[in-house]
């Protein structure tokens, strides 16, 4: 059964091996070594701009007002029994702030989305990257999903205070490709369900497999379980070698069924899976496979922090992102649904 499984992940996600990155915006000190002592650096954000006495609407197709700490540290769970490496971005200067943990799927490093957790955390977001074994041999995705849901809980319940001296007030999760599937199944574990945005989803369980077991969950079926959700898919215009087209079209139906729900399609010609990187230039063999940016790179990238921001702002904060989160634009096709009161 896993080898079936493993035979058909290797092919499928070969191409996106080499989709690690490091960041020019923000780094860990000592490389973010995860097993030593917590460590920090604040980085001011670049184009943020001062904040004003009173604070401007947010705006989130731009840098946020807040700079940015970043910290590896080792968060204990199960009652101090075990401990959890976590990768956190914060915002210098918030007392309470919302977490959203970033979830990651086979060989592609957290250094690929540093820029992405650093443009959340300057709005005034925490953001953390779990550590839990995920390689294209094995990655379980409800045991990454319960690792994952395990450091916010932990977060959540008071170590925060300890561990990085703010309160966190509430929870969603975020994930591209693979790691959309364990951020929609962490999403799903509470009783009340978290919020979760799923960037270009690759569900396992749709894949031509004979068999799968309980690790893989088809993730239709998680979605009503979640608080609300977020989809960027792409239709018939992917130049990698690899598609998530199928997975994207299947679970659209799923997120459109909810109260709380955007679902941005891209109609945009040639845009590629890479383009959801924010560093994809530190893809080293990317050039021998048919994984590149796209010309259309850096409009997808604005996108992706645009939703990514809205989508947040709205689902933990309650604020009214519509104008962000429905726009009138031609290369998207949306659809938007969201109760008044927001999240």
């Amino acid at each position: 059964m896993r080898g079936s499984l493993l035979d058909r992940l290797w092919i499928g996600l070969i191409p996106l091996a080499m989709a690690c990155s490091s960041s020019t915006e923000i780094r860990v000190s000592g490389g973010g070594t995860l097993d030593a002592q917590p460590d920090s650096i604040m980085v001011p954000v670049a184009d943020a701009g001062v904040a004003d006495a009173s604070p401007s609407p947010r705006n989130p197709s731009e840098m946020g007002e807040y700079a940015v700490e970043n910290r590896s540290l080792l968060v204990p769970v199960e009652d101090g029994a075990a401990t959890i490496g976590v990768e956190l971005f914060l915002s210098e200067g918030a007392d309470d702030l919302p977490l959203v943990i970033f979830t990651v799927g086979p060989l592609v490093n957290i250094d690929a989305y540093r820029g992405l957790a650093t443009y959340l955390a300057s709005h005034g977001f925490a953001v953390g990257f779990p550590v839990y074994e995920c390689t294209v041999w094995g990655c379980p995705v409800v045991a990454s999903a319960a690792t994952s849901a395990a450091v916010a809980a932990a977060l959540v319940d008071g170590a925060s205070l300890e561990a990085i001296g703010r309160r966190i007030s509430s929870v969603g999760y975020v994930g591209h490709f693979a790691g959309a599937s364990i951020a929609i199944t962490a999403a799903s574990l509470s009783r009340e369900g978290k919020p979760v945005l799923a960037l270009l989803p690759y569900d396992i369980s749709v894949t031509e497999a004979v068999d799968f077991d309980a690790e893989y969950p088809d993730l239709r079926e998680r979605i009503p379980h979640v608080a609300s959700a977020g989809l960027l898919s792409w239709r018939g215009n992917e130049a990698d070698c690899f598609t998530a087209e199928l997975a994207s079209r299947r679970l659209g139906i799923s997120v459109r069924e909810l109260p709380r729900h955007v679902h941005w399609e891209w109609r945009l010609e040639g845009t590629a899976w890479v383009d959801v990187l924010s560093e994809p230039a530190a893809c080293v063999i990317c050039e021998e496979r048919c994984l590149s940016p796209s010309p259309q790179y850096d409009e997808v990238q604005r996108s992706v922090k645009t939703l990514m921001a809205a989508f947040f702002a709205q689902a933990l904060l309650g604020e009214d992102m519509e104008p962000w989160l429905n726009p009138e634009d031609p290369n998207l096709l949306n659809s938007f649904g969201w109760i008044s009161e927001g999240g």
